[in-house]
């Protein structure tokens, strides 16, 4: 069982010297101490988990990028690999396909 004291761990706990051991050994970064190379790629790796999550799951990965020439357009991307420019609307959130756009063979 872990004690607390005016929110300190009472160090005669049996749990306390097993806790102090493991966990206040743990070195844990702030994101600000990281550089942007170090930023990106924990972002990258993080973006890729929920990109699949998504698709594994049946849903579009949703994005804007320069063929959303309105507000209310975005990019839903499929785990085929079919994209779809889509409509939102505001008032409900349901989308209308505006244009399947082509895949670009590598």
């Amino acid at each position: 069982m872990l004690y607390l004291l005016n929110g300190n761990y009472l160090r005669n706990s049996a749990f306390f010297s097993s806790f102090d051991r493991n966990c206040l050994s743990l070195k844990f970064n702030m994101i600000f101490d990281l550089t942007d190379e170090e930023i990106w790629i924990k972002a990258k790796i993080i973006a890729e988990k929920a990109r699949n999550t998504a698709w594994e799951n049946g849903f579009p990965i949703s994005y804007r990028n320069e063929l959303c020439i309105q507000d209310n357009m975005i990019i839903h991307e499929y785990a085929d690999g079919v994209k779809y420019l889509v409509c939102v609307n505001p008032d409900n959130g349901n989308t209308q396909k505006v244009a399947i756009i082509p895949s670009i063979e590598k």
